[in-house]
């Protein structure tokens, strides 16, 4: 089954929802969206050969507060998972 291209944009948002809801904080409405590319690289995204397109040390991180490197958009809503059972169980 093919998704749409933005299933992953959706499915993180309901996840920030059921976080803010289960914590009872008042989010009216969740986006997320991509933005800039933070990697390595000598060239430009498009080149197929850019190391842009390698993924190194994605996860999720906790200390004082939570980072998620998700190395794609793909991998997104599944480390959005991962950070909410993290903040769900340090309240």
């Amino acid at each position: 089954m093919k998704l749409p291209a933005d299933a992953g944009v959706d499915a993180i948002a309901v996840t920030a929802m059921t976080v803010a809801a289960r914590l009872s904080l008042s989010v009216p409405e969740a986006l997320v969206k991509g933005g800039v590319i933070v990697a390595w690289g000598a060239t430009d995204i498009y080149d197929p050969l850019s190391e842009l397109h390698q993924r190194y040390e994605i996860s999720v991180t906790t200390s004082r507060f939570h980072s998620i490197d998700p190395g794609k958009l793909t991998m997104a809503p599944y480390f959005a998972e991962e950070c909410a059972g993290r903040i769900l169980c340090s309240t």
